[in-house]
Order: C-alpha cells, then structure tokens, then sequence
C-alpha cells in the first residue's frame, strides 16, 4: 500500500540553510520522518511561506509566520494554490493519505483526495505524537 504523509511545517528549525528534511526540527515533525523512514512512506510538508516542501527541497530556515485575522484568508489562499499545483495530482498516486497539521493548513487541502485523506487529530502534542507512533506504525 503507498501511503503519503502531509506534514506541517515546524515552529522550531535548524536556523541554517538546507534540505527541509533537516530544516525542520520540531518533535512532530522529527517523528513522522522518523515513522515514514521506518515504514517507507513518503511524505511532504506544508509550509505557510514556502507552500509544498519535498524533503530533498533546500530552503532557507526562516521565523514563525503569525496568522492573524487580516493575514489568514491570504494565507490559506497561497497555500491551496501550492497544493494545487504540487500535491493535487501525487495525492491521486497514493492508497492513503495521512495528515497531520493544524486547521489553517487542512483548509488548504479541503476538497482533495476525497475518501483517500485521513486527519490525525489530537489533544495536545504528546497526544498527537502518540497517534502518529500507533496509527502510523499499523
């Protein structure tokens, strides 16, 4: 079975340029890449300066983004465009699709892959962090 994860992007980064597999250093983050090597699942993530992000993609570490009320439409907006562009047709690849990300970036996926995306929702950090060991791990 292929299976893809949708990952956000992590408020805690390496500070320095690079793969975004090594950018990125958050424990959730940190974990699906972990479960995704050990399972040989692929994954990407979503980034509200960036859009889509492959894991061999370089970038350029960078702050927090805030999500305000007058900033959130926009935002949303050009991520759903990046989406579009980068993930709408792969995801049609895959058997199943796993995501894990906050509401501002699920709006963004809203209407893809229908019945093939599966959102891991969670209470809190070590919550989620378990939920991606178990569900993840099957």
């Amino acid at each position: 079975m292929k299976v893809l994860v949708v990952v956000s992007e992590s408020a805690k980064k390496s500070g320095k340029r690079g793969r975004v597999e090594d950018v990125f250093e958050g424990p959730i983050f940190r974990t699906v890449k972990k479960v995704c090597r050990e399972k040989g699942y692929d994954y990407v993530v979503l980034s509200l300066r960036h859009g889509v992000l492959f894991p061999d993609d370089v970038i350029d570490s960078y702050g927090e983004i805030k999500v305000t009320r007058d900033n959130r439409d926009k935002l949303v907006e050009q991520l759903r465009r990046s989406v579009e562009a980068r993930l709408k047709d792969l995801i049609e690849k895959y058997d199943k699709v796993y995501v894990v990300a906050g509401e501002i970036y699920r709006e963004a996926l809203k209407g893809l892959g229908d019945g093939k995306i599966i959102y891991l929702e969670a209470r809190g950090y070590g919550d989620m962090l378990r939920k991606i060991k178990t569900i993840l791990l099957e």
